[in-house]
């Protein structure tokens, strides 16, 4: 009897570091986005792929924006980093149809963030629903 109720306590245990774990996942996620990944599109993007411009009919300022795509069609391919349009742009290869940034490349570790967080799936947080806005002031 003792053995059973011992099993079972470890069994319980496991469930609920793998359920700690898995809430733990989503959370650096969800940290890794706002602290990464938001910042370069407000920072580099929106501002010609945003609410008020949207070159190559292109929008980085939400979730769906960013799947739907553009002209080209969709920006990223979730956790496929070679196909994903964005991650060929901001490779700034002038042998590519497009190089985003247009004039001057991102930092490599600034590609190294968008391609990461491309191939582990572009997780775009639940609780992140604001509209990316560009973090440079307005002309007026």
């Amino acid at each position: 009897m003792q053995r059973s109720t011992a099993i079972l306590l470890l069994w319980g245990c496991l469930c609920l570091s793998s359920r700690a774990s898995g809430q733990d996942a989503a959370s650096d996620a969800e940290n890794f986005f706002e602290s990464r990944i938001r910042p370069v599109f407000a920072t580099h993007c929106v501002e010609c792929h945003g609410p008020t411009k949207a070159s190559g009919g292109l929008r980085l300022d939400s979730r769906e924006a960013l799947f739907k795509g553009g002209d080209s069609g969709p920006a990223v391919t979730p956790g496929d980093v070679a196909t994903s349009l964005l991650a060929i742009a901001i490779k700034h290869d002038e042998n590519e149809f497009v190089q985003m940034p247009p004039k001057k490349a991102l930092p490599p570790h600034v590609v190294a963030d968008l391609n990461a967080w491309i191939g582990a799936g572009a997780k775009w947080p639940a609780t992140s629903t604001a509209p990316i806005l560009s973090d440079k002031p307005h002309w007026a």
